[in-house]
C-alpha cells in the first residue's frame, strides 16, 4: 500500500477574499456574504483587504494601522496575506499589547517592514493605505493625507473632520445599513460589492483620497431600518 505524505493531493484552502468577492459578485450582500463565524476584528479585517485590493491605486503600499492589539493584529494578517505589493506597515497600538512574535517573524519573512510607533500620527505619515479601529491621538495626525491615500475607518464611530476634510469620494461596505453613514453631508459613491461587482466605478483618479466606512459591526438587533433620506444621498452615477 502507497503511503503519501500528510496532505498530499489535498487542493489548497480557498482564499477567504476571493471567496467573499466571488459572493459579492454573485449578488450576495456584504453582510450576508461574511457570514457570523469569524470574530468582528477578522470580519472588519477582510472587509478592509477587500475595499484596498479594489479601491488602492496601483504600486508599492505602505500601510498604516491604529488600534487595540486585537484588532491590530487581525487588520495586520489580513492585509499582509491578501492586499499586493504592501512593503510596509506602521501601528500605533493603543493597549500596549505586542505584536505576536509569530507575525512579526512572517512579515520579515516576506520582506515587509514593520514599524511600532508613539504615536497615531507617526504611523500615519507617509502611509497610502490607513486603517482606522480606534481613534487616539488626534492632536498628532498629519495636517493632510497624501494624494492617492485610502482612509477605512473601523472604528465604529466618526472620524474628526479634520481627519476626513481631504476624502473625494467616501464608500461604504454595505449600502442597506447606510443610515448609520448619516455624519455630514458627503455623498455615498458605492458600497463595496457595487464596486467589486463592477456596477459602481470605485477609484477615478489617481490623486484622489477615498474614505471606506465600515457599518458592518455598527449593526445591533432591533436598530431601525436606514434612513431613506439618507439613501438619497447616495449619488446616482460611477463617475461622479
Amino acid at each position: 500500500m502507497n503511503s503519501f505524505p500528510a496532505g498530499f493531493g489535498r487542493l489548497p484552502a480557498p482564499d477567504p477574499l476571493d471567496a467573499l468577492a466571488e459572493r459579492l459578485m454573485r449578488g450576495a450582500a456584504v453582510t450576508g456574504a461574511l457570514g457570523a463565524a469569524a470574530t468582528p476584528e477578522d470580519r472588519a479585517a477582510l472587509l478592509t483587504a477587500l475595499a484596498a485590493r479594489y479601491l488602492l491605486a496601483p504600486g508599492a503600499v505602505t500601510a498604516s494601522v491604529v488600534g487595540t492589539g486585537r484588532a491590530v493584529r487581525a487588520q495586520l494578517d489580513a492585509l499582509t496575506r491578501h492586499v499586493p505589493d504592501v512593503t510596509h506597515v506602521a501601528v500605533r497600538v493603543l493597549d500596549g499589547v505586542p505584536v505576536h512574535r509569530d507575525l512579526v517573524d512572517r512579515l520579515d519573512r516576506s520582506g515587509v517592514g514593520l514599524c511600532v510607533t508613539a504615536t497615531a500620527g507617526e504611523a500615519v505619515f507617509g502611509a497610502n493605505l490607513v486603517v482606522v479601529t480606534a481613534f487616539a491621538d488626534p492632536g498628532t495626525w498629519p495636517a493632510h493625507l497624501p494624494g492617492g491615500t485610502l482612509l477605512v475607518n473601523a472604528s465604529g464611530h466618526e472620524l474628526p473632520p479634520a481627519v476626513t476634510q481631504p476624502v473625494d469620494r467616501l464608500f461604504v461596505d454595505d449600502l442597506a445599513l447606510l443610515r448609520t453613514a448619516c455624519r455630514g453631508s458627503r455623498p455615498v459613491a458605492a458600497d463595496l460589492r457595487q464596486v467589486v461587482a463592477g456596477e459602481r466605478a470605485g477609484r477615478t483618479g489617481a490623486d484622489h483620497v477615498l474614505l471606506v466606512e465600515l457599518l458592518t459591526e455598527e449593526q445591533q438587533p432591533g436598530q431601525p431600518e436606514e434612513d431613506h433620506a439618507c439613501r438619497s444621498r447616495t449619488t446616482s452615477s460611477s463617475s461622479s
